[in-house]
């Protein structure tokens, strides 16, 4: 049975429901949350992105500038920027593809897109559903 995991304050207006538990593993490594497990939105799945960026050895600061809400990922060789609530993406100060569903805040935890954010740091990305499980694997193995 589904959980509902926030109510009518989701930023999409709307519930947003954990039909499974859905698994993260990078370079075969499962990926714990401890305090927000990752999300499905409109067939997305969206992760803390502190626990996903740290595994990268990469740096998240957050940005909060006239109630404009950004995340910023740095690694040596890469910035990427989400606005919360926003579908745009850069990378590297290039606007990208616009996102699916935007970075967002749930349960006061920020969330982005996993797929998008591994991608963005030259990971590849596949999703197998029959477990419901995120395999990523880093190109810096």
């Amino acid at each position: 049975k589904p959980i509902v995991i926030f109510e009518d304050n989701s930023p999409l207006n709307e519930l947003a429901v954990k039909p499974d538990i859905v698994t993260v593993m990078v370079n075969n490594e499962t990926l714990q949350f401890p305090t927000q497990d990752p999300v499905i939105i409109d067939g997305t799945t969206l992760v803390p992105v502190r626990t996903i960026i740290e595994t990268f050895d990469a740096k998240v600061d957050w940005v909060d500038e006239n109630g404009v809400q950004k995340v910023i990922v740095n690694t040596a060789d890469k910035n990427i920027s989400m606005t919360i609530n926003s579908k745009e993406l850069y990378v590297n100060g290039e606007r990208q593809n616009d996102l699916v569903v935007p970075a967002q805040l749930i349960n006061d935890k920020t969330l982005v897109p996993m797929r998008v954010i591994s991608e963005a740091l030259g990971c590849r990305v596949d999703w197998v559903q029959e477990t419901k499980t995120v395999v990523i694997e880093s190109q810096q193995q």
